[in-house]
């Protein structure tokens, strides 16, 4: 039960924090809205996966990272959440990277 529940919980706290409280209010506030200010959050968030030492996910969180600051950017915040929640949805519970890669046959179980 837990495990279905997190992604969302996740996802809308990462969120929060990430496009709405750093990319929306504080480097907003510091260069103006736009493409500055979606990089900037996207490094920041990009660098927190770094120790984590699993280079899948910092790649992950690079890419997914752009496309949630733009959403953010162009849609607002709450369709950040919801894609966010639906992105972890998909890699944690429905297609986890083991078990696509498994069944390619580029992973052995």
């Amino acid at each position: 039960m837990f495990l279905q529940l997190a992604p969302g919980v996740i996802g809308f706290m990462e969120e929060i924090y990430w496009r709405g409280y750093l990319q929306g209010y504080m480097l907003e506030s510091l260069y103006g809205r736009g493409f500055k200010s979606l990089i900037l959050s996207c490094v920041y968030y990009t660098a927190v996966h770094i120790p984590t030492g699993n280079p899948p996910l910092a790649a992950a969180a690079l890419i997914v990272g752009l496309i949630l600051g733009y959403i953010a950017l162009e849609a607002g915040v709450v369709s950040s959440i919801a894609a966010h929640i639906v992105w972890l949805e998909m890699v944690v519970i429905y297609a986890p990277v083991d078990v696509v890669l498994s069944s390619l046959q580029l992973l052995s179980k």
